[in-house]
C-alpha cells in the first residue's frame, strides 16, 4: 500500500497573529485555503457574505474566493493550510 497523505497536502501551514483594529484589506489566492482560529475575534467577508469569526470556528476558502478580515475587540490567532 503507498502513502498517500503526501499527495493529499504538499502546501504550507502558517500561523499568523492578527493585531486588533486592523484589517487585511481584500484579496485572494490561486490555491484552496484552510483556516482555523485560534483565539480572539474578527469580521470576515468572502464573497459579499460577512461572518463574525472566534476560537474554534473554522472554514474553506476556494481558490480565487475575494476575502478580507477586520479586526474588532481582541487579537486573533489564525493557522492556515495552503493547498
Amino acid at each position: 500500500m503507498s502513502n498517500i497523505y503526501g499527495k493529499i497536502f504538499s502546501g504550507e501551514i502558517k500561523l499568523m497573529k492578527l493585531e486588533n483594529e486592523s484589517w487585511v484589506f481584500p484579496h485572494s489566492h490561486e490555491y484552496l485555503e484552510l483556516v482555523y482560529i485560534l483565539g480572539g475575534t474578527a469580521q470576515h467577508n468572502m464573497g459579499g457574505i460577512e461572518t463574525t469569526l472566534k476560537k474554534g470556528d473554522y472554514f474553506l476558502m476556494p481558490e480565487n474566493a475575494r476575502n478580507k478580515f477586520a479586526i474588532k475587540g481582541d487579537n486573533i490567532r489564525i493557522t492556515e493550510c495552503f493547498a
